[in-house]
């Protein structure tokens, strides 16, 4: 009889396959992680329905943005670290120091990434970490950053002591999207991707000209650093990229061969610079990079073979199908809808193209409501946000201004909305002062008011401020599945 079950039972998985986990997504932010005085965070992203006995493996995450710019929770790094916790890893997504109006952060950037890796093993039981399978990836300026961080060493001379003492800093597998992988040879690139030999850029975030100290330059370039007991590596490069020259990868992985680390490349045509896993709405992102990606680290940080990587990832293939509305890994922005429930602890249902949806609310979220106030509380020189339409090059038909109490960035103006800019009483009316497109000079541009046409004055507010039927005019935040983490409110009421 027991021969005849395990029979059955072997037969039936055959068939149709383990039933695989999905895991739900959470997420823990602004988590301290470097010494007292530094302002830099991570956030953790984690399997958030595991049993109290799994144990993961752990990625880290390290965001682009040329080595001066960027944020731990920008849509790529939001897309990679929901994915990934679908599968069953631990993710942090972490910020490092940036280099600020040329000031060179080579290497206390390099030594921040080294650090987040101690961080996670010193908080591995907590995290539910395996200590000795973590991961790392990133893109652009993060690529290189966690390629250096995969195979650069300790006779570097850059471990952290800091503040986690000789914890343990290596790396089991590591991903490089489209990252510099040799400093001294990042090329200028053609309109149509293709890379020029002999003029090169030379980023300022390494604080030393490349011409005063080239073995430098050279240190901090991964492909120089390349030993046979590196772990594994994956890089993903778009062959259209106009920013970072897909020979770097070609050349890194010629330089791995030669070594005999074990690694992949996969060049992508007709993709450029920041892809993520995925891009959603976009039919004809390629398929085939978040399979890849997934598939690599389930390999050598999970020791599962191809059949079995293939057997999980259409197991999340199937949830999602099944799934739709849980299956986005991207920024939150929600523009329309309504407050409908009240559920305790910052949950609240709300009402938006006819479905209702559960948020939750983030730990600092900021509340702000928009009240109609009188056409007359408008005042030359206020930093407004318009929302009507341009006509042509010539004016701008405006049904609703917000007046703001600051600015909350640059300036800008596209077709259906102008933000952040600058209200000016002129002798024909109303006008504002705005960019478009990113053009330097600002431009004034004529107001005409449309027969709806509303002021609102915003302001803040607190979560306490949130009543049921309250109309949603913007809720922006992380949207990682079933989790719609919102960090940014904007209401008007009833």
């Amino acid at each position: 009889m027991l021969k005849k079950y395990v029979l059955l039972l072997c037969l039936c998985t055959a068939l149709f396959g383990k039933d695989w986990p999905i895991y739900k997504i959470g997420i823990h932010e602004n988590v301290p992680y470097l010494e007292k005085g530094r302002n830099e965070l991570l956030d953790v992203y984690y399997p958030a329905d595991a049993k109290p006995d799994e144990k993961f493996p752990g990625i880290v995450i390290i965001h682009g943005g040329g080595w001066t710019g960027g944020q731990r929770d920008a849509a790529r790094e939001i897309n990679i670290a929901s994915n990934l916790v679908r599968m069953g890893y631990v993710c942090i997504s972490i910020d490092y120091v940036l280099s600020q109006k040329g000031k060179g952060t080579w290497p206390r950037n390099f030594m921040d990434c080294k650090t987040a890796v101690q961080w996670m093993r010193v908080n591995a039981e907590k995290l539910h970490v395996i200590p000795d399978k973590i991961g790392c990836i990133g893109g652009s300026a993060g690529g290189h950053l966690s390629t250096l961080l995969a195979v650069g060493g300790k006779d570097m001379g850059l471990e952290p002591t800091m503040p986690y003492g000789n914890v343990d800093t290596s790396i089991q597998a590591g991903v490089n999207l489209y990252g510099i992988m040799d400093l001294t040879k990042w090329r200028h690139v053609e309109k149509d991707g293709t890379p020029i030999e002999g003029k090169y850029k030379r980023p300022a975030f390494m604080g030393v000209k490349y011409e005063d100290d080239p073995e430098t330059w050279k240190k901090a370039s991964p492909i120089n650093q390349l030993d046979k007991n590196d772990p594994p590596i994956l890089q993903l490069q778009g062959l259209a990229d106009p920013t970072v020259d897909w020979w770097q990868a070609r050349d890194m992985k010629a330089a791995l061969d030669a070594v005999g680390i074990e690694n992949e490349l996969m060049l992508i045509p007709g993709i450029g610079h920041t892809f993520a896993l995925q891009r959603p709405g976009d039919a004809n992102y390629p398929k085939e990079i978040r399979p890849a990606v997934i598939r690599f680290y389930d390999k050598h940080l999970k020791g599962l073979d191809d059949a079995t990587c293939k057997e999980r990832y259409d197991a999340l293939l199937a949830w999602e199908a099944a799934h739709p509305d849980d299956s986005l890994y991207w920024m939150l922005n929600i523009n329309s809808g309504k407050l409908v429930k009240n559920l305790g602890k910052g949950r609240w249902i709300i009402e938006r193209d006819g479905k209702e949806i559960e948020i939750q609310l983030s730990e600092k979220t900021t509340v702000k409501s928009e009240k109609e106030v009188a056409v007359t509380d408008m005042v030359d020189g206020q930093i407004v946000n318009g929302y009507g339409k341009r006509n042509e090059e010539t004016d701008v038909t405006l049904d609703k201004l917000v007046i703001l109490d600051k600015s909350y960035g640059r300036m800008a103006l596209g077709n259906i909305s102008f933000l952040n800019s600058t209200l000016k009483k002129t002798e024909n009316g109303w006008s504002v002062e705005t960019i478009r497109n990113g053009q330097k000079d600002k431009t004034l541009w004529p107001l005409k008011l449309s027969d709806k046409f509303k002021v609102y004055r915003r302001q803040f507010g607190t979560v306490d401020d949130m009543q049921v039927g309250m109309r949603i005019v913007q809720m922006t935040g992380k949207a990682a599945g079933e989790l719609r983490l919102v960090n940014t409110v904007v209401l008007q009421g009833k």
